[in-house]
């Protein structure tokens, strides 16, 4: 049908049997007939449930008019509070995402309800998303998450991706493009090729079941610089069962994932340009400030040892050391179960289960020295008894302190002449890596009590098992790795110990129950809920923490106890100035009494953390007839620390304040106004959440390392809305746009003078950084003949650097309790009368609009009713704008603590171009 072509007019209205929009069977199941209304007209692009919160989703039919292979975090760009920036025109390269200024480690990601956000730190991983021809359709909960939901964080909302069920009738999907990037100025041909292949086998010799498989290959040329090419191939499958004609199912689906990219376009978000200081990836660089600036060139190709560029955007760098060359290769898979069956009349038993393992790393190179490492002692040295081996330090920290004489030490040849020399040394890689078996069950029984009132009652289960490791491997001579996995073959130390930079496992625990009422009185439709998780997280660590920003040193396991001794541990709480025969230091900040005082390493040891919580919601939906209706949802959210913010408490004794990091949580209020009628829809939300404990997160790309700050309290309220109008059939017309205000309420504390006076950055009454205030959008599309033809644009508001909401600064002395000595920001005694503060950034990235264009002619008409036979075209960012997309590093583009903070940001993806011919019947 050609109404199929138009956006804007909810799927929710007639939709396709066994149509789902929440994350799990259960919750799918269980709203059931909330979502149909007879005023809707049947379409599958902009879907709009009649549910009693705020919820959006996108159908096939938008999905396919993307470029193929797009990750759907791209496609959901097109919704009210969503919002995403690529780091490139295929989606393999991943992106940054926010919900309402949520980042992305707040935000449950769900495929057919398995979670998809990482078990340690909940970040999401935008490239391995399933490829979007295997998808039915991508609903986004904005605030709240459904009550079965298995996630450790969801205070900013819910991403729920369901998979297409198999066709009823045998199929085939051929699907290639080709294209380039076409940015301005540009000095390369930088190509992007994709093939895809889908089979549906029909009704298998009618018993019911049915499958489909599919396969895909993606390609494509670094947009930015002039090395790398971003590899993505894909494995999906499903094979499906109906049960009788009342909706009860069995399905087993499966996909595999391999992804090999480098990180691309990072680049420092500075742009005080001189002649040294010129666009590149590197600490030396800084941002573009023109199109022709987007465009790089690293020490590539390149032999290690050679000589090294004398000028340029990397000048110096040693060949396979720029940031451009760190792989981040990933293999991931799932297995998933989903079933519905009907127990008895108004009596159903939903089950999902899965399992999921990753294996993947991210990380640069190292130098690895031959010598050994001698406590107290920061050079390198020939290895005896005493000496050690491994990534250490050693020297102690001698009180909140940061250690020195940090190195990898091998103690063995390296270089291969046979001669073990301490400072002879080679250039190998260390990135982290991540293995990780996951588990997880959603299983739910619901009873009707009568036509108008429902009960469920549902078990949740999430256990993954995470491994964290920092093995180091060798270089080929052109710089690049002998193997992506150095975990496959690592170096080992003289002890015959794996060199390595973490070593760490993690038991991620959810145990939940929950409950939900379905009442409808009259007009009323009435929603309530609770759920309640059992969090607990069972730590490992096999290093030794020496910093308080969770940095370790990891000595040959031969050598524990003797590190041990060289560097004693002792913990000193507030007003506490003896421990034993340890006496509290006088200098530094552990000359305050009032704060606690670390000397030395904290040694492995294992911890276990448990986190729990009562978590209601209440949603009403009121019919007010013609069309109209008004709903409120109410709902409390919690956030669990992640693994690096607990592993960084290991540097504090048990019992101490700053060993327990708390939970984030939050309470979330939407009113909501729809309208629906057969040429219009539109919903309007405001809403209100107060975020308790808000930590603040930035990676730190150079060190390998997250800080972490509490920001207290912080209240966010915003306005959502969206209309989509179809005068005629063959024109659709939809607009959409989100207003985002956040204040904090607290200054947070920069540090502490040794007379106990405590400085603080200025964020008290500041908005959030990284967190555009405005954002609005739309798309018209129309058919003219055999051509379809699509225009979307979205605008994406200026964002404030850091959450003191001032210029990005440098200081050029040294920093007094983390400010910058001027009178300005310290007391008068401790002002150094040579500082100045140099602005390198302003205090917002600037906001940006890009528009994107495609156009479908419909080859198969001319060889009769064939509508799934076409040629596309795709380009993004049609008119090639110059723009600053998320913070290198981070879930999601997140507000760095201070002025004093140089985030790494990514440039904005230039203009694309692909022509796709997809054959299928």
């Amino acid at each position: 049908m050609r109404t199929q072509l138009l956006l804007g007019v909810a799927a929710a209205a007639i939709m396709l049997p066994g149509a789902a929009y929440a994350q799990s069977t259960g919750s799918s199941d269980f709203e059931g007939d909330i979502v149909i209304t007879s005023t809707r007209v049947s379409d599958s692009s902009i879907i709009i449930p009649d549910v009693p919160k705020s919820r959006v989703g996108i159908g096939a039919e938008l999905i396919s008019r993307q470029r193929p292979g797009q990750t759907v975090n791209e496609m959901i760009n097109l919704l009210p509070g969503v919002s995403f920036q690529n780091n490139d025109a295929t989606g393999a390269a991943g992106g940054t995402f926010t919900i309402r200024g949520f980042d992305s480690s707040r935000i449950s990601q769900t495929l057919d309800g398995i979670p998809l956000n990482d078990t340690g730190n909940y970040a999401i991983y935008s490239n391995q998303q399933q490829d979007p021809e295997t998808l039915d359709s991508v609903n986004v909960n904005l605030g709240t998450t459904d009550v079965d939901s298995p996630t450790a964080s969801a205070v900013g909302g819910t991403v729920a991706i369901r998979t297409r069920v198999p066709s009823k009738d045998f199929g085939v999907m051929l699907s290639s493009y080709y294209g380039q990037y076409a940015g301005r100025d540009d000095p390369l041909n930088r190509s992007l090729f994709r093939m895809f292949g889908m089979l549906d086998t029909g009704d298998i010799l009618n018993t019911g079941v049915r499958a489909f498989v599919s396969a895909s290959r993606l390609e494509a040329d670094n947009p930015f610089s002039n090395y790398s090419r971003l590899r993505k191939t894909q494995i999906n499958a499903r094979i499906y069962k109906p049960i009788g004609t009342n909706g009860d199912f069995v399905s087993i689906a499966g996909q595999w994932n391999e992804n090999r990219n480098n990180f691309l376009g990072s680049v420092p978000l500075r742009t005080d340009a001189s002649a040294t200081r010129v666009v590149g990836p590197n600490s030396s660089n800084r941002a573009p400030l023109t199109a022709a600036e987007r465009f790089y060139s690293i020490n590539y190709p390149c032999v290690i040892g050679g000589p090294t560029p004398p000028s340029g955007s990397t000048a110096g760098a040693a060949c396979g050391t720029e940031f451009d060359r760190r792989y981040n290769p990933s293999n991931t898979g799932n297995i998933r179960f989903g079933s519905r069956f009907t127990l008895a009349e108004g009596l159903v038993f939903t089950v999902d289960a899965s399992y999921q393992k990753v294996k993947a790393n991210g990380g640069g190179t190292v130098t690895l020295y031959e010598g050994c490492g001698a406590a107290g002692n920061t050079a390198r040295v020939a290895c005896t008894a005493g000496t050690f081996t491994g990534v250490i330090n050693t020297t102690n920290n001698t009180g909140n302190s940061s250690p020195g004489g940090f190195a990898y030490y091998t103690g063995r040849d390296l270089n291969g002449d046979g001669v073990i020399t301490p400072n002879t040394s080679i250039t190998g890689m260390a990135p982290s890596q991540t293995g990780t078996n996951r588990y997880g069950v959603v299983a739910g029984l619901a009873y009707d009590l009568n036509e108008n009132n429902r009960v469920r009652l549902t078990y949740t289960l999430d256990y993954g098992r995470h491994r964290q490791t920092g093995e180091a491997g060798f270089l080929q001579a052109n710089g690049e790795p002998i193997d992506v996995f150095p975990i496959n073959n690592g170096i080992k130390d003289a002890t015959g110990a794996l060199i390595e930079k973490r070593d760490r496992k993690s038991l991620a625990i959810l145990n939940q129950v929950s409950g939900e009422y379905r009442g409808k009185f009259n007009d009323l439709t009435v929603v309530l809920g609770v759920r309640a998780p059992f969090f607990r997280r069972d730590l490992t660590q096999n290093c030794f923490t020496v910093a308080a920003n969770g940095n370790v040193a990891c000595v040959s396991p031969t050598q524990v106890a003797a590190y041990a001794a060289a560097f004693p541990y002792t913990y000193f709480g507030p007003g506490v100035t003896t421990v034993g025969t340890v006496t509290r230091p006088t200098t530094g900040s552990c000359a305050v009494t009032t704060r606690a005082c670390v000397v030395g390493f904290a040694p492995p040891q294992n911890r276990v953390f448990n986190y729990n919580r009562v978590l209601p919601n209440l949603g009403l939906n009121y019919d007010l007839g013609g069309g109209s209706s008004v709903y409120f949802s109410y709902a409390k959210g919690l956030s669990v620390p992640g693994t690096d913010n607990l592993y960084n408490a290991f540097y504090y004794a048990r019992g101490a304040a700053q060993a327990s990091p708390v939970p984030e949580s939050t309470d979330s209020f939407d009113l909501g106004y729809r309208y629906t009628t057969s040429k219009v829809q539109a919903q309007l939300a405001g809403w209100y959440t107060k975020f308790h404990n808000r930590t603040a997160s930035v990676y730190d790309v150079e060190s390998d390392t997250s800080i972490y700050r509490n920001l207290g309290t912080v209240d966010k309220y915003g306005i959502d809305a969206s209309i989509a109008y179809k005068p005629v059939s063959n024109v659709l017309l939809y607009v959409f746009g989100s207003y985002l205000h956040s204040k904090i309420k607290s200054n947070i504390e920069s540090g502490v003078l040794s007379n106990g006076t405590v400085l603080y950055f200025q964020t008290a009454g500041k908005r959030e950084g990284g967190s555009p205030d405005f954002t609005f959008g739309g798309r018209a599309q129309a058919t003219l003949g055999l051509f379809d033809i699509g225009i979307q644009a979205k605008y994406t508001g200026a964002r404030f650097v850091n959450d003191e909401n001032l210029p990005v600064v440098t200081c050029n002395v040294t920093v007094v309790a983390g400010l910058c000595p001027t009178a300005a920001n310290v007391p008068t005694a401790n002002v150094n009368t040579a500082a100045a503060e140099t602005q390198i950034y302003g205090a917002k990235i600037p906001g940006y609009t890009v528009v994107d264009l495609d156009i479908r002619f419909n080859l198969g008409r001319l060889m009769g009713d064939n509508r799934k036979t076409y040629f596309q075209l795709n380009v993004g960012n049609l008119f090639d704008k110059v723009y600053i997309g998320g913070l290198s590093g981070s879930s999601g583009f997140v507000g760095l603590p201070s002025r004093y903070t140089i985030g790494n940001a990514v440039i904005g993806t230039p203009r694309s171009i692909t022509g796709s011919l997809v054959f299928a019947f």
